[in-house]
């Protein structure tokens, strides 16, 4: 059971992880551009938030943009993700 649940949560995790990456995508074509601010700080919370959601960026980092600046984990995980 509780294999089942951690497979779930890491599943889950991923999902999050992808639509982070769209709304990214979608803030460099200008979209959401007075919502950004509010975008940008609940990513930064969800990862403050989520230790299953550092693991899960942590070990597929790369597909998500790496590690560098304007990445998922250079922007919104690097500080609020240490030390997990």
């Amino acid at each position: 059971m509780a294999e089942q649940l951690a497979g779930r949560a890491e599943a889950t995790a991923h999902r999050i992880l992808d639509h982070f990456a769209h709304l990214r995508y979608q803030m460099g074509t200008q979209a959401f551009t007075s919502e950004r601010a509010d975008w940008e700080a609940y990513m930064r919370r969800s990862f403050a938030d989520s230790l299953i959601l550092c693991r899960a960026l942590r070990d597929d980092q790369e597909a998500f943009g790496g590690a560098g600046p304007d990445s998922l984990w250079g922007r919104y995980a690097d500080e609020p993700c240490r030390g997990t």
